[in-house]
């Protein structure tokens, strides 16, 4: 039985596929009287290579199914599994050799835009079949590769086309935030262009196979990912890709500000606070005017109240962050102490 494994093994390894390959490769390019002789002896090759692959699968079933029966000699055993395993391997670098020819049979038989793939309906000869649509195979390639986003191809081709921006043509797309590249041998699924990449005010908001990002204009920014331009609220001006609140003594009375304005009037809470969306006098201010002109003059008496008002808001305004951080520590002594004295 080792006998036969080994023969089996002899006659595999006899096979040369790098010899094979060089024929193919040399009937190609010979002339029309040697074709026939090359194209023969590939054929030769061929049945060879597919009889030992028909051998070694056959031994592999009759050893499993022969493994499958109770038998009392361990060694007997052991030495089938052995067999088997050793043919296994042997198949799988009868494969691995076979992927190998169809590689160098491509390269050295087939013209750009077509490949050559072993099909056992082809009577053992050397065709060569089109790369499907949409994808491409150059002079120097082993094999046929997808097109990347925003190009395209017929059957058969050596290079991919640029599709029109937004034509019925285009098999894939960008993403949000990116844009078709200008490699027409790029990737497929790695060839996009990120919109941030290329400049921080560049932004792509939907799928699309685009040459160039949306500039975001000034007064405005972009998100992290580059998919929306939003403008700058209120006051707030843009500087630097980043919405950016007005000092005190400033305002920006509208969104999209680039810059903020100057306020000189001491009622209002822009001169005193940041952030400021307007110049006008502050509520507490317009509130106690209305008093003194419409009803009686208590300006004695509201002018520290509205001064305190005034005074308290501005505060808050300017340390909102410290005041949020803090204001649940407080909510919680606040309960806790409410349960401690009600106990």
């Amino acid at each position: 039985m080792t006998g036969i494994i080994y023969s089996i093994y002899t006659h595999m390894s006899t096979m040369s596929v790098a010899a094979a390959v060089t024929a193919a490769a040399a009937s190609a390019a010979s002339a029309s009287a040697a074709s026939a002789a090359s194209a023969a002896s590939t054929s030769l090759f061929l049945v060879i290579f597919l009889n030992a692959i028909s051998i070694a699968e056959t031994r592999i079933h009759h050893m499993s199914t022969r493994g499958s029966k109770r038998y009392c000699n361990y060694d007997w055993v052991k030495n089938i599994e052995r067999e088997r395993d050793e043919l296994k391997n042997r198949l799988e670098f009868i494969s691995d050799s076979n992927s190998y020819m169809e590689t160098m049979i491509t390269r050295n038989s087939c013209n750009p835009g077509y490949m050559f793939k072993y099909n056992i309906d082809d009577d053992y000869t050397i065709k060569c079949i089109a790369c499907p649509e949409n994808h491409y195979r150059a002079k120097t390639n082993n094999t046929c590769y997808h097109c990347p986003e925003g190009f395209y191809s017929a059957p058969g081709s050596a290079e991919c086309k640029k599709a029109i921006s937004n034509s019925s043509n285009v098999h894939t797309l960008c993403d949000e935030g990116y844009i078709v590249g200008s490699n027409k041998f790029g990737y497929h699924l790695a060839s996009c262009i990120e919109c941030q990449s290329l400049n921080k005010n560049s932004y792509m908001p939907y799928k699309n196979n685009h040459d160039t990002c949306m500039t975001c204009p000034v007064g405005s920014v972009v998100n992290l990912g580059g998919t929306q331009c939003s403008e700058c609220p209120a006051g707030h001006f843009e500087k630097d890709n980043k919405c950016i609140k007005c000092s005190a003594g400033t305002y920006a009375d509208k969104e999209g500000m680039v810059k903020c304005s100057d306020c000189n009037n001491k009622n209002a809470l822009a001169y005193s606070s940041i952030g400021g969306t307007n110049c006008d006098d502050s509520i507490f201010h317009s509130f106690a005017k209305k008093i003194n002109d419409n009803v009686v003059n208590m300006d004695i008496i509201l002018k520290p109240i509205v001064f305190g008002a005034h005074s308290s808001a501005a505060y808050i305004i300017n340390n909102q962050r410290e005041i949020t951080t803090i204001t649940p520590i407080i909510m919680s002594i606040a309960v806790i102490s409410g349960i401690f004295f009600n106990a």
